[in-house]
């Protein structure tokens, strides 16, 4: 349903595209391997998420203004006009791309969480939905010694937006994933790594529908997406009190939200299993979605 250009995509950036950046040095040891718990969840998600140290500056400094304007350049250096529009920056007419993507920079990001077709395929209406997000994958789960874990999104997404009638317009998109990078003799160090660009479609709905009111308004921070691969569905997330709602960005019919519509995460989700029900997760012939 919509496409990215993944790191096998990223083929004229050379070394630059293996980036795991090391930015900051923090003394933390490397991350757990287990279900993220309920109450951890809850207590991250009941407010704004605060980016990890470093991140914004990375998505804009490196991967915008290093890796994006190298990608849109020829081997011989000229601009690629067809492939920088197939990354989503179609908003201006041929022969001034150039100019807009030499502007572009990145919005606030928003968190994106993974869900699984297996765990999905096991929702029931007595687990909390919330335990559809704890999948360890999903965060960055720093524990210092003698110090209380941190628990913070691991993937996100930051829009990527050029000047328009006086406005920033997202028209891209790069994903980023925030990892622990231990070393021998030294203390971990966070990194980042860039995992695809494009997407216009998906950051175009999402910030539409991110924002109060909708296209026009501020980005609500307290938004999460939620996204379930094996069936190419993206859905806004936000807690109320301590209910996760699930805001449709497309019309859906399979769960019977209109673009921008929102309900209770239980209801939506009991009818997204009965379609994953449909999908033999152990068969590695089965046709993605």
């Amino acid at each position: 349903m919509i496409s990215a250009y993944n790191q096998s995509g990223l083929r004229r950036c050379g070394c630059v595209i293996a980036i795991s950046a090391a930015i900051l040095c923090l003394c933390f040891v490397p991350m757990a391997q287990a279900d993220v718990t309920t109450e951890d969840i809850l207590s991250t998600l009941s407010h704004p998420v605060s980016p990890p140290p470093g991140i914004i500056e990375f998505s804009n400094d490196v991967a915008v203004k290093q890796v994006l304007q190298r990608m849109v350049r020829m081997p011989d250096g000229s601009f690629d006009d067809a492939f920088a529009r197939r990354l989503g920056f179609d908003f201006f007419p041929p022969g001034k791309t150039e100019a807009a993507v030499q502007q572009a920079s990145t919005l606030f990001p928003i968190s994106v969480f993974l869900i699984g077709l297996k765990q999905l395929q096991q929702y029931n209406q007595g687990l909390d939905p919330l335990k559809l997000l704890a999948s360890d994958n999903n965060w960055l789960l720093t524990l210092p010694p003698h110090v209380p874990s941190i628990v913070a999104p691991s993937r996100f997404i930051f829009p990527i937006a050029v000047p328009a009638n006086g406005q920033k317009v997202a028209q891209s998109l790069v994903r980023l994933l925030a990892t622990f990078s231990p070393i021998a003799s030294t203390p971990p160090k966070l990194a980042f790594e860039i995992k695809s660009f494009g997407s216009a479609p998906l950051v175009r709905l999402v910030d539409k529908w991110r924002r109060n009111p909708n296209a026009t308004g501020p980005i609500v921070p307290e938004y999460f997406l939620m996204w379930i691969p094996a069936l190419d569905r993206y859905y806004l997330g936000r807690l109320r009190n301590k209910d996760l709602l699930i805001k449709a960005i497309t019309d859906d019919l399979q769960v019977g939200l209109k673009e921008g519509e929102e309900d209770i995460a239980k209801e939506v989700l009991l009818k997204l299993k009965a379609e994953a029900l449909t999908i033999n997760a152990d068969d590695p012939d089965a046709p993605p979605r």
